[in-house]
């Protein structure tokens, strides 16, 4: 593993010793059918419930893996708990249905609590070798479409750009935290609604823990987030051929095309 990628990595797990403390990084694994829901999901959390961008990555295997990192180590439940709520008022807002039974199957995996036992002190979650020629590895926002149909990449992916890509997923602010575990607490049907009014008392105090202070009055943002690209290919290029982007990218971008055509 390049230092640039254990570093990002480090940056967001903390040291070995953490891993009793439950959760930093939470993975959300979306299955290949439901690709659409990455990228809407992705712009949604920024736009509308006021958080930072998760990370993108294709698991290699079956789907995607979309990464949201904590304010603070967390209990795994309690984090598994705000994630799926944060989740599924999302869809439902974008007009996806999702019943509290379908949101409770989803899969999330929690690093570093769930990281393998037998993995070595280099062993990082993305980027991995999941199978001969399958990697998982972190993609740009704009890749989606790319690998609806394949999510994984058939070689080792760019350190570098690995590392890039990393670097711009951003821990959860506590305020922010606070706000969605109030409300996933409650378990209130219209959680952007409940975020602005009251909270029940218990879970209202569990979350001025994590925010570390009074009550909860911050906003939602309605900062806009980017939709996917209509013509992959292009976009592709565009970035391939662009000199004020990333180099790691550019070649990253180059990778891809050269993979699927």
């Amino acid at each position: 593993m390049g230092v640039a990628l254990s570093k990002q990595w480090a940056r967001l797990l903390g040291v070995a010793s953490d891993a009793t403390l439950g959760a930093r990084v939470v993975a959300w694994h979306v299955p290949a059918a439901d690709s659409d829901w990455v990228s809407q999901v992705w712009a949604w959390v920024q736009a509308q419930a006021g958080l930072p961008a998760p990370a993108i990555a294709v698991d290699g295997s079956q789907g995607w893996l979309l990464c949201f990192a904590l304010p603070s180590p967390r209990p795994v439940n309690e984090a598994q708990a705000v994630l799926r709520q944060l989740i599924r008022d999302g869809l439902q807002q974008l007009g996806v249905a999702v019943s509290p039974a379908d949101a409770a199957a989803w899969r999330l995996t929690c690093w570093p609590a769930d990281a393998p036992a037998d993995a070595g002190e280099d062993a990082v979650p993305v980027p991995r070798e999941v199978s001969p020629d399958r990697w998982s590895a972190f993609v740009a926002p704009d890749l989606v479409p790319v690998f609806a149909e394949s999510p994984w990449l058939d070689c080792a992916p760019s350190e570098e750009g690995q590392a890039v890509l990393l670097s711009k997923l951003v821990p959860i602010p506590a305020d922010g935290w606070a706000r969605w575990l109030a409300t996933s607490c409650q378990g209130l049907p219209d959680s952007l609604a409940a975020i602005n009014g009251r909270a029940g008392s218990g879970c209202q105090a569990d979350a001025q823990a994590v925010a570390g202070e009074g009550p909860l009055s911050a906003t939602l943002s309605s900062s806009g987030g980017a939709a996917p690209s209509d013509a992959p290919r292009a976009f592709l290029l565009a970035v391939m051929n662009d000199a004020s982007v990333d180099l790691a990218l550019r070649i990253e971008a180059a990778r891809v095309l050269l993979a699927h055509g």
